[in-house]
């Protein structure tokens, strides 16, 4: 039992190469620009909307297309699959966000500088942890009240989303 604690703490303080560090640094970067550009983009194309539905997802607010009237048409489409409405009082991700991703920034830093796997690891078990809380809480909450049937399911991080019909 001792050599595998032994083995485990010495996979810990092992080194991280330059260009880990750099990537860690590039990160942290990536994470303090999140809280100023948006971090979602949703845009919607049909016949009934021409210019498109656009909704713009910052770490501390929404934005919505067309002087905020884009987000009264997405609720009113997402009413018809049992979606909330879109209200930033909702949203309490946004009293936190900007403070986590802060958070996430120095961590990452503190592993580029410190240069080892232990560093490492607790930045990704954290990233992961609130990435996939998040996508989860949004794609599975939806009210009993839905016109339109809908399976439950997780938003696409990256592509092109399709709704599915419930079975």
């Amino acid at each position: 039992m001792a050599s595998v604690l032994e083995r485990e703490q010495q996979l810990l303080d092992r080194p991280l190469g330059w260009n880990p560090r750099g990537l860690l640094a590039a990160a942290a970067l990536v994470a303090l620009l999140a809280n100023f550009l948006p971090i979602w983009n949703l845009t919607m194309f049909a016949p009934q909307y021409p210019d498109g539905l656009r909704l713009d997802i910052y770490t501390f607010k929404l934005q919505g297309g067309n002087r905020g009237q884009d987000v009264k048409e997405i609720n009113l489409l997402n009413h018809y699959i049992g979606m909330k409405d879109l209200a930033e009082e909702d949203f309490t991700q946004f009293r936190w966000l900007p403070f986590a991703l802060g958070v996430l920034a120095l961590l990452f830093l503190r592993a580029a500088v410190h240069g080892r796997v232990a560093q490492l690891l607790d930045v990704a078990v954290i990233f992961t942890y609130f990435g996939l809380f998040s996508l989860w809480s949004f794609g599975y909450t939806l009210t009993a009240a839905m016109v339109l049937a809908v399976r439950r399911r997780r938003p696409a991080r990256v592509g092109v989303p399709a709704i599915e019909p419930a079975r």
